[in-house]
C-alpha cells in the first residue's frame, strides 16, 4: 500500500525553502524548524494531522520570540490591547505564565485549501519574522520587559541580519505606496458568495458590512450573540500603507474588560483548535467593545481571497462566542 503524503511534512519544507535558510542559523527536525533571521528564534511546526468535517487537516504554526520578563498587570493587557488593533498576520501573544510574548500565526491547511494558504502562510512568516525585529526594542520599552533574544546553540549570536528582513521596505512598503488592488468586484463577489455565513450584507464601494447571527448557548437560538464584519480597501495601514482591513466585532458583554478578552482569546486561538486561519488579532474595539483585526498587505493579494477570510472571520465569530461563553467570560 502506497505511503498517504504527509501534507504538514510538505508545507514545512515549502516554507523552509522559500525562507533559504541558512544552516548554520537553523535546527531542522522532522515536523518543525527554528532559525535566527537575526537576534530573535522563530519556530515553525506543524501539528499532527487531524480529521475535521471528514477532511484531513494539519494545524502550521510560526512563532517568534519577542519579549521575556513581562509585568504581570493590567497596563500589560491594555498595551497588548492596543498595540493589536495595528495587527497584520499576526498577534501579540501574551504567555502570562513564562512572562513572554510572541507574535504569533497560525493556518489550518488541507488538500483543497493548501494551493492558496501557502502564498499567504509564507508572506505571514517572513512578514512575522521582520516586524518582529524592526519593532523589539520599542516594544521591550514600552512593556519594561527584555527583547527575548537568543543564539544558535553551536553557531552563537547572528551578527548580520538576513535579507528577508529587509521585506518590509523592499517589498511591503513599495507595493503599499500604490492603490490597494482589492478592486469593488472582489466585495461584490464576496457579498454575492454562495453560501454566505452571515444574515445581510451591504457593499459601499471598496468595502462591505455584514451582521452575523450567531446562536446563543446549547445552540438553542436563544440571548442570540449579532456581531459585525467589516471590511475596507481604503484604509492604510501605518507601516504597510495599502491593502485591505478585516473587522469582526462582538458586542459588549458581562464580566471581565475586551483588552481582557482579548488577551484570552489570542491566547485561547494560540492553544486550541479553532478551524479558523490565525491571521490578525483581537483588540478591544471603541469604549469596551471586542474585534478581531486582520490587515492584508497589498503585496500579499489574490483574486478571491476576500471571499475565503470573510468566511474565516465568520468561523471565528462563532467559535469565540461558544468560548467565551464556556468561559464564563
Amino acid at each position: 500500500m502506497a505511503e498517504t503524503p504527509d501534507l504538514g511534512l510538505q508545507v514545512i519544507r515549502k516554507i523552509h525553502d522559500a525562507l533559504e535558510v541558512p544552516a548554520e542559523w537553523s535546527l531542522e527536525a522532522h515536523r518543525n524548524f527554528t532559525w535566527w533571521a537575526h537576534r530573535l528564534a522563530q519556530h515553525v511546526w506543524a501539528e499532527p494531522t487531524r480529521s475535521s468535517n471528514d477532511i484531513e487537516v494539519v494545524r502550521i504554526h510560526a512563532s517568534t520570540d519577542l519579549l521575556r520578563k513581562v509585568p504581570d498587570d493590567a497596563r500589560t493587557v491594555e498595551r497588548l490591547s492596543a498595540l493589536n488593533r495595528f495587527a497584520t498576520l499576526s498577534a501579540l501573544v501574551w504567555e502570562r505564565e513564562s512572562g513572554e510574548i510572541v507574535l504569533h500565526a497560525d493556518a489550518y491547511a488541507h488538500a483543497r485549501n493548501v494551493s492558496w494558504l501557502l502564498p499567504l502562510l509564507d508572506a505571514a512568516v517572513v512578514l512575522q519574522a521582520a516586524e518582529a525585529h524592526a519593532q523589539v526594542e520599542e516594544l521591550a520599552t514600552h512593556f519594561e520587559a527584555e527583547p527575548a533574544e537568543s543564539s544558535h546553540p553551536s553557531s552563537g549570536r547572528r551578527r548580520d541580519p538576513d535579507d528577508v528582513l529587509d521585506v518590509l521596505g523592499n517589498v511591503y512598503w513599495r507595493v503599499g505606496n500604490e492603490p490597494s488592488p482589492f478592486t469593488e468586484a472582489d466585495f461584490e463577489a464576496t457579498v454575492q458568495m454562495e453560501p454566505r455565513p452571515w444574515s445581510s450584507a451591504r457593499q459601499d464601494g471598496l468595502g462591505f458590512t455584514a451582521e452575523l447571527t450567531l446562536p446563543g448557548p446549547g445552540g438553542s437560538g436563544e440571548e442570540e450573540v449579532k456581531c459585525e464584519l467589516q471590511a475596507s480597501a481604503d484604509t492604510q495601514h501605518p507601516r504597510l500603507g495599502s491593502g485591505l482591513l478585516l473587522r469582526l466585532t462582538m458586542p459588549r458583554l458581562k464580566g471581565s474588560t475586551a483588552a481582557e478578552r482579548a488577551a484570552l482569546l489570542n491566547l485561547a486561538e494560540f492553544r486550541e483548535w479553532t478551524n479558523s486561519h490565525f491571521f490578525g488579532a483581537w483588540c478591544k474595539s471603541g469604549e469596551d467593545a471586542l474585534a478581531f483585526v486582520q490587515f492584508l498587505p497589498s503585496a500579499v493579494y489574490e483574486a478571491g481571497l476576500l471571499s475565503r477570510l470573510a468566511w474565516n472571520l465568520a468561523v471565528r465569530g462563532r467559535w469565540a462566542a461558544s468560548f467565551l461563553q464556556h468561559a464564563g467570560r
